[in-house]
């Protein structure tokens, strides 16, 4: 339990790891119809890892005041008031009156500050309204004047982890042996959502997936010269989803039509990245998708001579 789990009265966090598995193998006898001793076998493996434990996340959210539009709180680490300006009073924007130009020519920006430091309701953008359950309330007191580091939960990590492999071995002949193999490897990671709202730190559920074939020929001419033939096929899988994928965009008051915009499978929420507020919204953990599959074929051969 780190310091600041300690100091937010959080209990020793989880931690759970298995790893099992086994092998077995043996010649391929068929009563009545075949025995492979000595000359046919088979062989299986498997292993199996899980693995789940709970990660402290400290993190800074908007307060109940400031999701209404009221900043008047807002203070610096010095205890003064941070002003928040209205961006539709910029000089020279929107229609407004053309910025002074200073003694070089360059022109000088001008803003007015929210009266009050508060937001007025009727500026406040729907979509971010919406957007603002993603930022669970302030459950502690943050660093002194500020709300800097004002929520600390856990969030439960981990995996799993499969692979299998089969193998056949065929002896042809005394010169001669021939295998095949099939090898299966899959991992999930699991996501991490401390709010539980469906931002992760980093990405959300992760699946990495192998699967390759070998078929392997060994041929002896003479005692001192062996000739290898081995060729091979490998799929790698990777996707990568968000927990908000399929999510329909009118809930956050977009026009339906803009569903149809992207497949169902990469619409996701849209990320929102505000200064100073939870950097989890930076780690693109709520719109990272991915489906990649990469393919590879090969090939190898040698021929060995003792001399």
């Amino acid at each position: 339990t780190d310091f600041y789990s300690n100091k937010g009265g959080l209990a020793t966090p989880a931690f759970t790891q298995n790893q099992f598995g086994g092998n077995v193998g043996a010649p391929v006898v068929i009563p009545g119809l075949y025995n492979g001793h000595d000359k046919t076998f088979w062989f299986f493996n498997y292993g199996g890892f899980r693995q789940r434990n709970g990660i402290t996340f400290t993190e800074t959210v908007p307060t109940a005041a400031e999701r209404t539009g009221d900043f008047s709180q807002l203070l610096s680490s010095a205890g003064k008031l941070v002003a928040i300006y209205n961006p539709l009073t910029v000089c020279g924007e929107l229609g407004n009156a053309a910025c002074a130009v200073n003694s070089s020519g360059q022109p000088t920006y001008t803003r007015q500050p929210f009266s009050g430091n508060v937001i007025p309701a009727s500026l406040i953008n729907k979509t971010s309204a919406d957007l603002e359950r993603l930022w669970p309330l302030p459950n502690a007191p943050g660093v002194t004047y500020t709300n800097v580091n004002d929520w600390l939960g856990r969030a439960s990590a981990g995996g799993d982890n499969d692979q299998e492999v089969v193998k056949i071995d065929q002896n042809v002949s005394d010169r001669q042996h021939l295998f095949g193999r099939y090898s299966h490897w899959a991992t999930v990671q699991l996501p991490k959502d401390p709010f539980g709202t469906g931002v992760c730190d980093a990405f959300c559920n992760n699946k990495l997936r192998t699967n390759d074939v070998v078929l392997e020929d060994t041929y002896t001419f003479t005692p001192t010269l062996v000739a290898e033939f081995h060729v091979g096929f490998d799929r790698f899988a990777y996707d990568r989803t968000p927990l908000s994928s399929g999510v329909d965009l009118t809930s956050i008051g977009w026009p339906a039509f803009m569903n149809a915009e992207v497949e169902t499978t990469l619409r996701s929420l849209p990320q929102p990245v505000v200064s100073t507020v939870s950097g989890l919204f930076s780690s693109n953990g709520m719109s990272s998708v991915i489906f990649d599959r990469s393919d590879n074929w090969y090939a190898s051969g040698a021929l060995t001579k003792v001399l």
